[in-house]
């Protein structure tokens, strides 16, 4: 968000938000543009045990926006509605690209983009917007509630697995050892077998 003078416009920070989905944790920890917005402060405050805090709390206010909107849209029972609910599930959580949904909706391609794809990120990225304003989005989304939760699940299903695999190896990770290795495999003196 440094490049433009001036204040930025509406349709400028929604399309720096759609820049933002689908990128990775370390793409969104470098991102600078939404950094000092109180939600996205608030939630980096509250992960206390990320590595990548605020790449995690731009990931869960995405998440929290989608689950939002398509709450939303699931509840209106117009067609359009519905067919941006499908779309952003298909997008968002099945990872599609717009030829393969267009593939699965039987539609033509340029229709899915400019017809579903414009508007669905459009309501996503400006839910999206009104939640890095809230002091805590948290409170304000049960999108939000519902997405650190699910990061928590994750969170505990990786620790566990690390624990079972590094427990069925009889030892215990130690990070001296690690740290240890590293220095001995990168020292000037270290030799390479061939």
């Amino acid at each position: 968000m440094t490049q433009k003078r001036g204040r930025w416009s509406r349709d400028d920070q929604v399309g720096l938000v759609i820049h933002l989905f689908r990128q990775d944790l370390f793409v969104l920890e470098d991102d600078e543009g939404f950094a000092d917005c109180r939600g996205v402060q608030s939630l980096m405050r509250q992960l206390q045990r990320e590595t990548l805090k605020r790449g995690t709390a731009l990931e869960l206010l995405i998440q929290g926006a989608v689950i939002d909107v398509l709450a939303e849209l699931c509840s209106s029972e117009t067609p359009q509605a519905q067919r941006l609910a499908q779309f952003l599930h298909l997008w968002f959580q099945d990872r599609k690209s717009i030829i393969q949904i267009a593939a699965l909706l039987h539609l033509d391609r340029s229709y899915v983009g400019r017809a579903m794809k414009d508007p669905a990120l459009t309501l996503v990225a400006q839910r999206f917007l009104r939640l890095t304003q809230h002091e805590d989005p948290a409170e304000e989304s049960q999108g939000v509630r519902e997405a650190r939760h699910l990061h928590e699940q994750r969170r505990l299903r990786a620790t566990e697995r690390f624990a079972i695999r590094r427990g069925s190896q009889g030892d215990v990770w130690n990070p001296q050892e690690v740290l240890n290795r590293h220095n001995v495999m990168h020292s000037p003196n270290a030799t390479t077998t061939s």
